[in-house]
């Protein structure tokens, strides 16, 4: 059975040691928790032997990043916001960190393939439509044929066949996106920058944030447009927000958890030096652990 008036003389006795211990843990302890990061990589969770984190590394080796950063130009003068995404598109691509900039949509390549967007009883739709039409063109041009000779009128059921078959072609037209990223109004243009890396590394994410900025500070934009504006969004963006935020939270809640810890021991025993020991000893084991989980 543990003897505690022994332990109590043995710890009076080498209390020194005992401190001089404690404090190098502590110290040891924290340099290590202060190097532990939030994995916000859902991938880095999973083996790698996974078939989903091996075409997932594939994909990452062939095209780069998964993730994008998003810079918005927002202003009424539209054409202004398109000549500072020219000019801002050549001196982003020099930048090692930025695999390549979207901001404008291949219009023609829509219009081409415009049939492999359509869903199947769209295509059905639109199939016999024109199939109705070509049949009365043909019926036209047909020399037997004898335009009201039972007296029934097909003028009208061809305007309406032609008048259908361009509602039809209308309505898939406004299908075909426009050539920019813009909003309905033009107020509005995004710029899309791909990565050269994942969005899993915070550090390169925030390197990455802050040269793009710096770009487009040096591109003085404001000579564009009086009223022009520039946001950033985007996943990269959202990545750096949301750790920042998480880290906040952590700090605020270990502030007013080790304060309230505090404050209710002077409350309580109204002793501030038992209330500091007691604190002082939280902060060390705390150091302890999470220098520990460091190490696992």
């Amino acid at each position: 059975m543990l003897n505690i008036r022994q332990m109590c003389h043995s710890i009076s006795k080498y209390y020194i040691p005992i401190l001089i211990v404690a404090v190098l843990g502590t110290i040891i302890g924290g340099y290590f928790a202060s190097k532990l990061k939030l994995q916000t990589d859902l991938t880095a969770l999973l083996p790698d032997n996974f078939e989903s984190v091996k075409a997932l590394n594939k994909i990452k080796e062939e095209v780069g990043g998964l993730g994008q950063l998003r810079l918005v130009i927002e202003t009424k003068d539209f054409n202004a916001a398109k000549k500072l995404a020219e000019n801002l598109t050549p001196q982003l691509l020099e930048s090692k960190l930025i695999k390549y900039v979207d901001y404008k949509n291949d219009v023609q390549f829509y219009r081409k393939n415009a049939l492999l967007f359509l869903e199947p009883e769209e295509l059905d739709t639109l199939y016999s439509q024109i199939k109705n039409r070509v049949d009365q063109e043909k019926q036209k041009l047909n020399p037997l044929f004898v335009d009201d000779l039972f007296g029934n009128d097909d003028t009208d059921t061809s305007e309406e066949s032609d008048s259908t078959l361009e509602k039809t072609l209308s309505q898939y037209q406004q299908k075909i996106p426009q050539k920019y990223y813009a909003n309905a109004d033009s107020t509005v243009l995004v710029m899309k920058i791909f990565a050269s890396e994942p969005n899993s590394n915070l550090t390169f994410i925030k390197k990455m944030i802050a040269e793009v900025q710096d770009i487009v500070a040096a591109a003085n934009y404001q000579e564009y447009a009086p009223d022009i504006k520039i946001y950033y969004g985007g996943n990269f963006k959202n990545k750096i927000d949301e750790f920042e935020t998480i880290k906040d939270d952590i700090l605020g809640t270990a502030f007013y958890g080790l304060g309230g810890v505090f404050l209710l021991i002077v409350i309580y025993f109204r002793r501030l030096i038992g209330a500091l020991l007691i604190s002082v000893t939280l902060l060390f084991s705390l150091a302890w652990t999470f220098g520990v989980t460091y190490g696992v």
